[in-house]
């Protein structure tokens, strides 16, 4: 059973590093501000893609949702007000110290509710949104100094595809969960510990 354990870690973890490296391969913006409706809402898009620690997290947070600690749509909703105003804020240039390490430290603290399933509901709420609220800080650094219009679509593009990515990894879980009790330990500790060695590496590299 551990060696199915590590497997599954194994296969999170490499998915996270390649997924990562092809997002940001095919960068629409290339790494410039954008200056478009358009090119707001595909920077929007690609952003959560692009960066293995932000994936890493929503990723877990789908996971959370899925096992049912805590109510998705009161906590998506949580966790979308909070990245447009870290990210608004950001834009703003009010930034958070040590915002990178931060972020990785948001992708250890999900993971470690993905493993030991907290059941405090209101307090994993609070969590993710305040998680969520740092994530925004680190997408708004990418946006400082654009224009409204380009602003906008860029939180839509955020919002849409971190609501579609969570979604997905929960309808997963919530299969797997009424498929074989086995299969959701297996991926809740293979799962949880991909996750945190990620985070680890993440917080390393950041600082």
């Amino acid at each position: 059973m551990h060696t199915r354990y590590k497997k599954i870690a194994m296969s999170v973890f490499v998915l996270l590093f390649f997924v990562s490296t092809a997002a940001f391969a095919h960068h629409p913006m290339q790494g410039e501000m954008p200056t478009s409706y358009i090119q707001g809402l595909l920077s929007g898009l690609a952003h959560p893609i692009i960066g293995a620690d932000h994936l890493a997290f929503v990723i877990g947070v789908g996971i959370v949702f899925g096992l049912g600690v805590t109510r998705p749509i009161i906590s998506s909703t949580a966790m979308l007000i909070a990245l447009t105003v870290g990210t608004l804020l950001s834009w703003y240039g009010i930034i958070l110290p040590f915002i990178e390490t931060i972020v990785a430290l948001t992708v250890i603290a999900i993971a470690a509710t993905v493993v030991f399933k907290l059941q405090i509901m209101g307090f994993v709420t609070w969590a993710i949104a305040a998680a969520a609220f740092c994530h925004g800080q680190a997408f708004g650094v990418a946006i400082i100094g654009a224009e409204p219009t380009p602003l906008v679509t860029y939180l839509i593009g955020l919002s849409i595809v971190q609501i579609a990515m969570a979604s997905i990894i929960y309808y997963l879980t919530k299969k797997i969960a009424a498929r074989s009790a086995t299969q959701l330990r297996i991926l809740t500790a293979g799962g949880g510990v991909a996750l945190g060695i990620a985070g680890v590496l993440f917080m390393t590299l950041s600082v």
